[in-house]
């Protein structure tokens, strides 16, 4: 009984000496603060970029009142952005914000949903929808992102060139309005 005892209590030593720094927050902060920085250098690295966030989503769902899951979740999608994974990037905004829909990233996350959706695959119809959800629910928790979202879905889909003769036709306009009369 004795080594029975023993031996549980040693496995469950090393059990928890080996896993437990990988069930934290700082750890997956720190994770995922690794793989942006290799990503600024160019190094792209799905693998690693995948597996963390299969790990960080099993811990949100084994800690799913933890304070610090909705920023790690709001990272891991920079994370996957940055390398180059923009459609699990949108999900694991999704994510955050039915999870978190109370949560200071659920507005931000809706954003950044938009302009992925805009600027890197294209996805008007959804980038709308996005823009125009975030305007409904949160226009007036930032200001200045709400100034952005109304300035995308302005200028969303324009060439610079179509954007220059709008501009140029504003100019115009302005300038024929200040004429005396």
């Amino acid at each position: 009984m004795r080594k029975t005892l023993l031996f549980l209590s040693l496995a469950y030593a090393l059990a928890t000496a080996c896993t437990g720094n990988k069930h934290n927050a700082v750890y997956f902060e720190s994770q995922l603060d690794s793989l942006n920085r290799m990503a600024s250098r160019g190094v792209v690295d799905t693998t690693r970029a995948l597996a963390l966030s299969n790990d960080i989503r099993a811990y949100a769902d084994k800690n799913p009142n933890d304070t610090a899951a909705p920023k790690l979740l709001f990272n891991l999608a920079r994370a996957e952005q940055a390398n180059r994974m923009y459609d699990r990037s949108i999900v694991t905004l999704r994510d955050l914000r039915k999870r978190y829909p109370n949560s200071a990233y659920a507005s931000k996350a809706l954003m950044l949903e938009g302009f992925v959706a805009a600027n890197v695959t294209r996805r008007y119809d959804d980038a709308r929808r996005a823009y125009n959800e975030y305007l409904e629910k949160y226009s007036n928790v930032d200001t200045g992102l709400t100034r952005d979202v109304k300035m995308e879905l302005q200028t969303m889909g324009k060439t610079p060139e179509q954007l220059m003769q709008e501009f140029e036709a504003r100019q115009k306009q302005d300038s024929l309005e200040r004429l005396p009369q």
